[in-house]
Protein backbone atom coordinates (compact mmCIF):
# COMPACT_ATOMS: atom_id res chain seq x y z
CA UNK A 1 0.00 0.00 0.00
CA UNK A 2 1.24 3.83 -1.45
CA UNK A 3 0.58 7.24 0.47
CA UNK A 4 0.01 9.23 -2.16
CA UNK A 5 0.77 13.36 -2.82
CA UNK A 6 -1.29 14.09 -5.58
CA UNK A 7 -1.13 16.95 -8.09
CA UNK A 8 -3.02 20.22 -8.15
CA UNK A 9 -3.77 21.71 -12.07
CA UNK A 10 -4.65 25.48 -11.51
CA UNK A 11 -7.17 27.09 -14.24
CA UNK A 12 -9.08 29.90 -14.32
CA UNK A 13 -12.76 27.86 -13.78
CA UNK A 14 -10.84 26.82 -9.94
CA UNK A 15 -11.54 27.47 -6.44
CA UNK A 16 -9.23 28.82 -3.96
CA UNK A 17 -10.91 27.03 -0.89
CA UNK A 18 -12.84 23.99 -1.90
CA UNK A 19 -9.61 21.60 -2.65
CA UNK A 20 -7.48 23.82 0.09
CA UNK A 21 -10.18 23.04 2.67
CA UNK A 22 -9.96 19.37 1.13
CA UNK A 23 -6.78 19.16 2.26
CA UNK A 24 -6.88 20.81 5.21
CA UNK A 25 -4.29 23.50 3.74
CA UNK A 26 -4.62 27.31 3.71
CA UNK A 27 -6.63 28.94 0.93
CA UNK A 28 -4.32 29.01 -2.63
CA UNK A 29 -3.33 32.46 -3.70
CA UNK A 30 -4.60 30.85 -7.51
CA UNK A 31 -8.12 28.87 -8.35
CA UNK A 32 -7.11 25.61 -7.77
CA UNK A 33 -9.22 23.50 -10.43
CA UNK A 34 -8.65 19.86 -10.11
CA UNK A 35 -6.79 17.31 -7.88
CA UNK A 36 -5.48 13.89 -9.72
CA UNK A 37 -5.48 10.32 -8.22
CA UNK A 38 -3.62 8.00 -10.55
CA UNK A 39 -0.93 7.17 -12.98
CA UNK A 40 -1.59 9.29 -16.25
CA UNK A 41 1.87 9.73 -17.39
CA UNK A 42 1.62 13.46 -17.76
CA UNK A 43 0.78 13.88 -14.03
CA UNK A 44 0.64 10.94 -11.87
CA UNK A 45 0.80 10.62 -7.87
CA UNK A 46 3.72 10.86 -6.14
CA UNK A 47 4.14 7.91 -3.78
CA UNK A 48 5.18 9.36 -0.54
CA UNK A 49 8.45 7.95 1.00
CA UNK A 50 9.49 7.13 -2.67
CA UNK A 51 11.31 8.16 -5.56
CA UNK A 52 8.81 7.25 -7.44
CA UNK A 53 5.51 7.76 -8.76
CA UNK A 54 2.20 5.81 -9.59
CA UNK A 55 3.12 5.76 -13.38
CA UNK A 56 6.43 4.52 -12.74
CA UNK A 57 5.53 1.42 -10.13
CA UNK A 58 2.80 0.57 -12.94
CA UNK A 59 5.65 -0.20 -15.28
CA UNK A 60 8.19 -1.46 -13.31
CA UNK A 61 5.92 -4.62 -12.03
CA UNK A 62 2.48 -4.41 -14.25
CA UNK A 63 1.69 -8.43 -13.22
CA UNK A 64 1.98 -7.43 -8.96
CA UNK A 65 0.29 -3.48 -9.60
CA UNK A 66 -2.96 -4.61 -11.79
CA UNK A 67 -2.74 -8.39 -11.09
CA UNK A 68 -4.46 -10.92 -14.12
CA UNK A 69 -7.73 -10.10 -15.00
CA UNK A 70 -6.92 -6.32 -14.83
CA UNK A 71 -4.34 -6.29 -17.01
CA UNK A 72 -5.51 -9.09 -19.53
CA UNK A 73 -8.47 -6.29 -19.71
CA UNK A 74 -6.61 -3.06 -20.25
CA UNK A 75 -2.90 -3.86 -20.69
CA UNK A 76 -0.01 -2.42 -18.82
CA UNK A 77 -1.63 0.67 -17.66
CA UNK A 78 -3.96 1.89 -14.46
CA UNK A 79 -7.25 2.10 -16.77
CA UNK A 80 -9.16 4.83 -14.62
CA UNK A 81 -8.32 8.64 -13.25
CA UNK A 82 -9.02 9.67 -9.69
CA UNK A 83 -10.23 13.28 -9.35
CA UNK A 84 -11.42 16.16 -7.23
CA UNK A 85 -12.90 19.03 -9.43
CA UNK A 86 -13.66 22.52 -7.69
CA UNK A 87 -15.72 24.80 -10.21
CA UNK A 88 -16.60 28.51 -9.17
CA UNK A 89 -17.08 28.75 -12.92
CA UNK A 90 -18.12 26.96 -15.75
CA UNK A 91 -15.64 25.11 -17.73
CA UNK A 92 -15.41 25.35 -21.76
CA UNK A 93 -18.15 23.43 -23.47
CA UNK A 94 -16.45 19.95 -24.59
CA UNK A 95 -16.56 17.03 -25.72
CA UNK A 96 -14.19 13.40 -25.15
CA UNK A 97 -13.88 11.31 -27.86
CA UNK A 98 -14.83 7.76 -28.39
CA UNK A 99 -11.94 5.00 -28.64
CA UNK A 100 -12.04 4.71 -32.61
CA UNK A 101 -12.08 8.83 -32.63
CA UNK A 102 -9.31 8.72 -29.93
CA UNK A 103 -7.12 6.23 -31.29
CA UNK A 104 -7.16 7.78 -35.18
CA UNK A 105 -7.07 11.36 -34.03
CA UNK A 106 -3.87 10.64 -31.75
CA UNK A 107 -2.73 8.79 -34.85
CA UNK A 108 -2.70 11.55 -36.97
CA UNK A 109 -1.64 14.29 -33.83
CA UNK A 110 1.23 12.70 -33.70
CA UNK A 111 2.34 14.02 -36.97
CA UNK A 112 1.61 17.44 -36.19
CA UNK A 113 3.27 20.43 -33.90
CA UNK A 114 3.20 19.63 -30.77
CA UNK A 115 1.53 22.66 -30.11
CA UNK A 116 -1.37 22.23 -32.72
CA UNK A 117 -2.14 18.48 -30.92
CA UNK A 118 -5.86 17.76 -30.04
CA UNK A 119 -5.60 14.59 -28.80
CA UNK A 120 -3.19 14.06 -25.85
CA UNK A 121 -3.62 10.11 -25.72
CA UNK A 122 -5.18 6.95 -27.61
CA UNK A 123 -7.76 6.37 -25.12
CA UNK A 124 -11.59 7.74 -24.77
CA UNK A 125 -12.82 9.53 -22.29
CA UNK A 126 -15.70 8.10 -20.12
CA UNK A 127 -16.47 10.20 -16.96
CA UNK A 128 -18.48 9.56 -13.79
CA UNK A 129 -19.45 13.13 -11.16
CA UNK A 130 -20.19 12.21 -7.98
CA UNK A 131 -21.23 15.72 -6.21
CA UNK A 132 -19.71 16.58 -2.96
CA UNK A 133 -22.06 19.94 -2.60
CA UNK A 134 -24.50 20.93 -4.86
CA UNK A 135 -23.77 21.08 -8.30
CA UNK A 136 -24.86 22.56 -11.48
CA UNK A 137 -24.15 21.18 -15.08
CA UNK A 138 -25.05 21.05 -19.08
CA UNK A 139 -24.70 17.75 -20.18
CA UNK A 140 -26.01 16.19 -23.62
CA UNK A 141 -28.92 17.45 -25.61
CA UNK A 142 -32.41 17.81 -23.85
CA UNK A 143 -35.42 17.44 -25.85
CA UNK A 144 -35.79 18.26 -29.62
CA UNK A 145 -38.86 20.12 -28.58
CA UNK A 146 -37.70 21.91 -25.43
CA UNK A 147 -35.04 23.40 -27.41
CA UNK A 148 -37.34 24.35 -30.80
CA UNK A 149 -39.84 25.59 -28.19
CA UNK A 150 -37.03 28.28 -27.00
CA UNK A 151 -35.73 29.19 -30.31
CA UNK A 152 -39.08 30.24 -31.68
CA UNK A 153 -39.85 31.64 -28.34
CA UNK A 154 -37.36 33.94 -29.33
CA UNK A 155 -38.17 34.39 -32.56
CA UNK A 156 -41.62 35.27 -31.66
CA UNK A 157 -40.08 37.74 -29.34
CA UNK A 158 -37.21 39.26 -31.65
CA UNK A 159 -38.81 39.51 -34.87
CA UNK A 160 -35.84 41.40 -36.46
CA UNK A 161 -33.55 38.53 -35.33
CA UNK A 162 -34.37 35.73 -38.09
CA UNK A 163 -31.75 33.09 -37.38
CA UNK A 164 -33.63 32.14 -33.97
CA UNK A 165 -36.70 31.50 -36.72
CA UNK A 166 -34.37 29.01 -38.79
CA UNK A 167 -32.88 27.29 -35.82
CA UNK A 168 -36.52 26.58 -34.57
CA UNK A 169 -37.14 25.48 -38.28
CA UNK A 170 -33.91 23.19 -38.52
CA UNK A 171 -35.45 21.89 -35.13
CA UNK A 172 -39.20 21.02 -36.30
CA UNK A 173 -37.23 17.53 -38.40
CA UNK A 174 -38.51 13.71 -38.24
CA UNK A 175 -35.48 12.81 -37.07
CA UNK A 176 -34.03 14.38 -34.12
CA UNK A 177 -30.27 13.38 -34.74
CA UNK A 178 -30.67 14.65 -37.88
CA UNK A 179 -32.05 17.90 -36.51
CA UNK A 180 -29.80 18.48 -33.61
CA UNK A 181 -27.03 17.99 -36.44
CA UNK A 182 -28.65 20.95 -38.59
CA UNK A 183 -29.12 23.16 -35.73
CA UNK A 184 -25.19 22.75 -34.38
CA UNK A 185 -23.90 23.09 -37.77
CA UNK A 186 -26.01 26.19 -38.45
CA UNK A 187 -24.69 27.43 -35.24
CA UNK A 188 -21.57 27.34 -35.88
CA UNK A 189 -21.75 28.48 -39.24
CA UNK A 190 -23.15 31.74 -38.29
CA UNK A 191 -21.49 35.23 -38.50
CA UNK A 192 -19.58 36.84 -35.82
CA UNK A 193 -21.93 39.62 -36.59
CA UNK A 194 -24.84 37.50 -36.05
CA UNK A 195 -23.76 35.90 -32.72
CA UNK A 196 -22.97 39.08 -31.28
CA UNK A 197 -26.37 39.77 -31.94
CA UNK A 198 -28.40 37.12 -30.75
CA UNK A 199 -26.20 36.50 -27.58
CA UNK A 200 -27.05 40.56 -27.02
CA UNK A 201 -30.58 39.51 -26.92
CA UNK A 202 -30.42 36.38 -23.93
CA UNK A 203 -30.16 38.53 -20.73
CA UNK A 204 -33.55 40.26 -21.25
CA UNK A 205 -35.37 37.73 -22.86
CA UNK A 206 -34.05 35.43 -20.08
CA UNK A 207 -35.62 37.51 -17.21
CA UNK A 208 -39.59 36.21 -18.80
CA UNK A 209 -38.48 32.88 -19.43
CA UNK A 210 -38.41 29.81 -16.86
CA UNK A 211 -36.19 27.93 -19.48
CA UNK A 212 -32.49 26.80 -17.29
CA UNK A 213 -30.89 25.80 -20.56
CA UNK A 214 -31.80 29.87 -21.39
CA UNK A 215 -30.94 31.07 -18.37
CA UNK A 216 -27.71 29.65 -18.26
CA UNK A 217 -26.87 30.46 -21.80
CA UNK A 218 -27.39 34.15 -20.38
CA UNK A 219 -25.11 33.60 -17.76
CA UNK A 220 -22.62 33.58 -20.39
CA UNK A 221 -23.63 36.19 -22.38
CA UNK A 222 -21.20 38.57 -20.62
CA UNK A 223 -17.92 36.67 -20.38
CA UNK A 224 -18.51 35.67 -23.97
CA UNK A 225 -20.68 37.77 -25.83
CA UNK A 226 -19.65 36.50 -29.27
CA UNK A 227 -19.02 33.24 -28.82
CA UNK A 228 -20.96 31.13 -30.71
CA UNK A 229 -20.72 28.12 -27.90
CA UNK A 230 -23.58 30.28 -26.11
CA UNK A 231 -25.92 29.48 -28.40
CA UNK A 232 -25.46 25.99 -28.18
CA UNK A 233 -26.39 26.08 -24.99
CA UNK A 234 -29.13 26.17 -25.48
CA UNK A 235 -29.86 23.04 -26.99
CA UNK A 236 -28.43 21.46 -23.81
CA UNK A 237 -30.07 20.05 -20.76
CA UNK A 238 -29.85 21.61 -17.35
CA UNK A 239 -28.80 19.09 -14.18
CA UNK A 240 -28.97 19.86 -10.66
CA UNK A 241 -27.10 17.37 -8.66
CA UNK A 242 -27.69 17.53 -4.70
CA UNK A 243 -24.43 15.74 -2.50
CA UNK A 244 -24.36 12.02 -2.95
CA UNK A 245 -25.91 12.11 -6.26
CA UNK A 246 -23.82 11.47 -9.85
CA UNK A 247 -23.97 12.13 -13.19
CA UNK A 248 -22.81 10.25 -16.09
CA UNK A 249 -21.06 11.29 -19.30
CA UNK A 250 -20.49 9.35 -22.29
CA UNK A 251 -18.19 9.81 -24.98
CA UNK A 252 -20.00 12.01 -27.40
CA UNK A 253 -21.88 13.83 -25.26
CA UNK A 254 -21.43 17.55 -25.33
CA UNK A 255 -21.27 19.52 -21.63
CA UNK A 256 -19.46 21.80 -19.10
CA UNK A 257 -19.65 22.17 -15.42
CA UNK A 258 -21.38 25.16 -14.11
CA UNK A 259 -20.71 25.42 -10.43
CA UNK A 260 -19.65 23.00 -7.45
CA UNK A 261 -17.63 20.29 -6.22
CA UNK A 262 -17.35 16.91 -7.16
CA UNK A 263 -15.23 13.86 -7.24
CA UNK A 264 -14.78 12.61 -10.88
CA UNK A 265 -13.79 9.49 -12.33
CA UNK A 266 -12.81 8.87 -15.96
CA UNK A 267 -10.99 6.26 -17.88
CA UNK A 268 -7.25 7.30 -17.75
CA UNK A 269 -7.48 10.12 -20.61
CA UNK A 270 -6.99 13.81 -20.87
CA UNK A 271 -9.04 13.79 -24.24
CA UNK A 272 -10.44 16.93 -24.66
CA UNK A 273 -12.46 19.35 -27.39
CA UNK A 274 -13.54 22.54 -26.97
CA UNK A 275 -16.60 24.63 -28.85
CA UNK A 276 -15.96 27.84 -26.91
CA UNK A 277 -16.51 29.21 -23.22
CA UNK A 278 -12.82 29.09 -22.65
CA UNK A 279 -9.40 31.16 -23.43
CA UNK A 280 -7.86 27.60 -24.35
CA UNK A 281 -7.38 26.17 -28.24
CA UNK A 282 -11.15 25.24 -29.36
CA UNK A 283 -11.64 23.19 -32.42
CA UNK A 284 -15.47 23.84 -33.34
CA UNK A 285 -15.28 21.33 -36.70
CA UNK A 286 -13.49 18.41 -34.54
CA UNK A 287 -16.11 19.27 -31.78
CA UNK A 288 -18.98 19.00 -33.95
CA UNK A 289 -17.48 15.68 -35.78
CA UNK A 290 -17.29 13.72 -32.19
CA UNK A 291 -20.87 15.03 -31.02
CA UNK A 292 -23.41 12.08 -30.53
CA UNK A 293 -26.45 14.22 -31.62
CA UNK A 294 -29.24 12.36 -29.54
CA UNK A 295 -31.33 13.76 -26.36
CA UNK A 296 -30.29 12.38 -23.18
CA UNK A 297 -33.23 10.56 -21.86
CA UNK A 298 -31.77 11.14 -18.15
CA UNK A 299 -27.84 11.90 -16.68
CA UNK A 300 -28.25 11.10 -13.55
CA UNK A 301 -27.00 7.73 -11.97
CA UNK A 302 -28.65 5.36 -9.75
CA UNK A 303 -26.60 4.08 -7.37
CA UNK A 304 -25.88 0.37 -5.94
CA UNK A 305 -25.93 -1.14 -2.95
CA UNK A 306 -23.30 -3.07 -1.75
CA UNK A 307 -23.44 -3.48 2.18
CA UNK A 308 -24.41 -1.55 4.82
CA UNK A 309 -21.52 1.16 4.52
CA UNK A 310 -20.87 1.05 0.72
CA UNK A 311 -22.62 2.27 -2.54
CA UNK A 312 -21.59 1.89 -5.90
CA UNK A 313 -22.17 3.92 -9.15
CA UNK A 314 -21.35 2.81 -12.51
CA UNK A 315 -21.38 4.13 -16.16
CA UNK A 316 -20.91 0.37 -17.75
CA UNK A 317 -17.50 1.06 -18.65
CA UNK A 318 -15.06 -1.38 -17.26
CA UNK A 319 -12.65 0.61 -17.01
CA UNK A 320 -13.96 2.25 -13.34
CA UNK A 321 -16.21 2.28 -11.05
CA UNK A 322 -16.83 4.26 -8.20
CA UNK A 323 -17.95 3.49 -4.17
CA UNK A 324 -18.59 5.64 -1.65
CA UNK A 325 -18.28 4.62 1.83
CA UNK A 326 -19.53 6.21 5.10
CA UNK A 327 -18.28 3.90 7.96
CA UNK A 328 -19.46 4.40 11.35
CA UNK A 329 -17.10 3.02 14.41
CA UNK A 330 -17.57 -0.81 14.39
CA UNK A 331 -18.48 -1.49 10.91
CA UNK A 332 -15.82 -2.67 8.67
CA UNK A 333 -15.26 -3.73 4.85
CA UNK A 334 -13.61 -6.11 3.22
CA UNK A 335 -12.11 -5.65 -0.36
CA UNK A 336 -11.10 -8.55 -2.32
CA UNK A 337 -7.61 -8.15 -4.47
CA UNK A 338 -7.53 -5.56 -7.18
CA UNK A 339 -5.81 -1.93 -7.56
CA UNK A 340 -7.47 0.24 -5.87
CA UNK A 341 -7.20 4.20 -4.80
CA UNK A 342 -8.61 5.42 -1.68
CA UNK A 343 -9.57 9.28 -0.64
CA UNK A 344 -10.80 10.17 2.36
CA UNK A 345 -13.10 13.59 2.09
CA UNK A 346 -14.13 13.40 5.83
CA UNK A 347 -13.26 11.62 9.15
CA UNK A 348 -11.14 9.21 9.57
CA UNK A 349 -10.27 6.14 7.98
CA UNK A 350 -8.00 2.87 8.09
CA UNK A 351 -6.91 0.78 5.87
CA UNK A 352 -5.34 -2.14 6.21
CA UNK A 353 -3.83 -4.94 3.44
CA UNK A 354 -0.86 -7.71 4.24
CA UNK A 355 1.67 -4.42 3.93
CA UNK A 356 0.28 -2.80 7.07
CA UNK A 357 -2.22 -0.54 8.35
CA UNK A 358 -2.18 3.33 7.06
CA UNK A 359 -4.61 5.71 9.29
CA UNK A 360 -5.68 8.15 6.78
CA UNK A 361 -7.26 11.42 7.59
CA UNK A 362 -9.40 14.28 5.33
CA UNK A 363 -7.90 14.91 2.10
CA UNK A 364 -5.86 11.65 2.24
CA UNK A 365 -5.46 9.01 -0.08
CA UNK A 366 -3.26 5.66 -0.65
CA UNK A 367 -2.81 3.28 -3.99
CA UNK A 368 -3.69 -0.25 -2.87
CA UNK A 369 -1.98 -3.32 -5.97
CA UNK A 370 -3.76 -6.01 -6.32
CA UNK A 371 -1.05 -7.93 -5.22
CA UNK A 372 -1.36 -6.99 -1.87
CA UNK A 373 -4.37 -9.15 -0.84
CA UNK A 374 -7.59 -8.89 0.28
CA UNK A 375 -8.00 -4.71 2.13
CA UNK A 376 -10.07 -4.21 4.89
CA UNK A 377 -11.44 -0.30 5.81
CA UNK A 378 -12.68 0.76 8.85
CA UNK A 379 -13.22 4.01 10.86
CA UNK A 380 -15.28 6.76 11.37
CA UNK A 381 -15.87 9.01 8.46
CA UNK A 382 -16.85 9.44 4.48
CA UNK A 383 -14.29 8.01 1.39
CA UNK A 384 -14.69 7.05 -2.07
CA UNK A 385 -13.15 4.19 -3.75
CA UNK A 386 -11.97 4.32 -7.32
CA UNK A 387 -11.39 0.44 -9.01
CA UNK A 388 -12.14 -1.11 -12.16
CA UNK A 389 -15.66 -2.64 -12.96
CA UNK A 390 -13.36 -6.57 -13.96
Amino acid sequence: MYLLENPTKSYAWGSRTLIAELLGTAASEQPQAELWIGAHPTSPSELVDSRHDLHSLVESDPAGVLGPHVRAAFGDRLPYLLKVLAVDRPLSLQVHPDQHQATVGFDADRRAPATDRVFKDPNHKAELAYAVTPFEALCGFRPVAAARETFAWLARRMPGMREFGQLAHLLDGPDDRVALRAACRHIAGLSTDDVAAMIDCLPSAATNSPDPSLHTAADFAQSYPSDAAVLLAILMRHVSLAPGEALGVEPGTPHTYLRGGIVELTTCSDNTIRAGLTDKPTDVEQFLEVLTYRPLASATLASRRVGVAERSYTTGHPEFELSVLRLDPGLTVRWEPKPRAVLVLDGKISVTDSTGTSELGRGESVFVPADTGPVVVAGDGLAVQAMTGV
